[in-house]
């Protein structure tokens, strides 16, 4: 277990020392603060952001640092009303990780052949997280043009359950993929790992729902994703990915439908953790859905952790994570940076291992932070996951 260091204000008097013997890291970025009365100013006008009752973190002004703040005549020296109750530092928190079961990949490196060229995966630590969580037991709906399992490194298992909204099937092979988008972004998610073939997904384990809310040309509406949301709450999925969405250049609630709003509700009160790309306009306005609150919107990287130029930004973004940019080998491996995963060329119906790009290919790499962290409501799983 790691030792909290705290600066605790004693009535009239400076900051404690910090508590010895702690290896933790602190963050850089701001302090804790516990405030007498709840204010939307931080001293000094600072900037607050609420965590739980009086708890705030306090974010330094521009050329300001946390060491400043902290020092025993820095913020809490300059309080002389008793607006501070107490004044810490933040530290970086760490899980024992456990080693990975017989069933889980191997955590040193994957025998996949080609996953040395899966450039992406080292980037969401997924080695790191496979000591934690493989996904077992999760179910992840892929809500998309649906999701073929004909290719030789598809998911493990067979597909929990399939939903096509336009025929209103639930019959095997009802959401069969003819487009070829879902089948990547599944493969992204949880495609087979540690078999010896071809490439792995961040959540091999998990068992996958193929929704198909997208026609076999890679077109939907508002309300057949809707209607994809509640069928895949309805039947068992614990974690929404949906890489798909309708531009947007406005924020949150202005750039919203109603039917979608009422859909995205009703997953979020039964504990579904949605996961959403951010759409590949360069705007400074996330797609919708990706911009509801209760959805967490990803934007696209490239492999030099800048984003990617097609992506969205701007503040309904939550994360971002890789998307590839096809045009660059910034790594030079003499291969296109793109994420790379099996579908089949819609043309030809040939399979193989296609790199693809875009914000589309970044959602499914945060899946098995959305995995790990299922505690409380969505933006509290997102503030844990910033934190640690």
């Amino acid at each position: 277990a790691l030792a909290a260091l705290a600066f605790q204000l004693p009535v009239g008097g400076a900051p404690l020392a910090p508590s010895e013997g702690s290896a933790a890291p602190r963050l850089e970025s701001h302090v804790l603060v516990k405030l007498a009365t709840p204010d939307a100013a931080g001293p000094g006008g600072r900037r607050l952001e609420h965590i739980f009752g009086a708890w705030y973190r306090l974010f330094p002004l521009p050329g300001e640092k946390v060491g400043d703040l902290l020092a025993p005549t820095g913020l809490a020296a300059a309080d002389d009303g008793g607006a501070i109750l107490a004044l810490e530092p933040d530290f970086a928190a760490y899980p024992d990780a456990a080693p990975p079961d017989a069933t889980s990949p191997n955590a040193a490196s994957p025998n996949d052949p080609l996953y040395p060229r899966q450039w992406h995966m080292p980037q969401v630590g997924l080695e790191q997280a496979w000591a934690a969580t493989t996904g077992a037991g999760v179910v992840l709906a892929v809500l998309d043009t649906g999701v073929s399992m004909l290719g030789e490194d598809s998911p493990c298992d067979p597909l929990v359950a399939e939903y096509d909204v336009f025929s209103n099937s639930s019959a095997p092979g009802a959401a069969q993929d003819q487009y070829n988008h879902g089948s990547h972004v599944a493969g992204t998610a949880a495609g087979c790992a540690d078999n010896g073939v071809g490439v792995v997904g961040v959540a091999p384990a998990a068992g996958v729902m193929a929704v198909q809310v997208l026609n076999d040309s890679g077109s939907g509406s508002d309300s057949a994703v809707a209607e994809g949301i509640v069928w895949a709450a309805d039947h068992g999925a614990r974690v929404i990915n949906m890489s798909l969405g309708t531009p947007c250049n406005a924020p949150w609630p202005n750039c919203s439908a109603a039917i979608l709003n009422d859909a995205i509700a009703y997953a979020a009160a039964a504990d579904v953790v949605i996961v959403a790309s951010a759409g590949n306009s360069n705007s400074q306005f996330a797609g919708r859905p990706g911009n509801h609150p209760e959805i967490i919107a990803v934007s696209a990287m490239r492999y030099d952790g800048a984003r990617a130029s097609y992506s969205n930004y701007g503040t309904a973004i939550d994360l971002a994570a890789p998307g590839g940019q096809t045009a660059l080998d910034q790594n030079n491996d003499g291969f296109p940076d793109g994420v790379l995963q099996e579908t089949f060329n819609r043309t030809t119906d040939v399979w193989g291992y296609y790199y693809f790009q875009g914000t589309s290919m970044a959602a499914p790499c945060l899946l098995y932070t959305s995995i790990g962290l299922r505690d409380g409501p969505p933006k509290l799983r997102l503030e844990l996951l910033a934190a640690g």
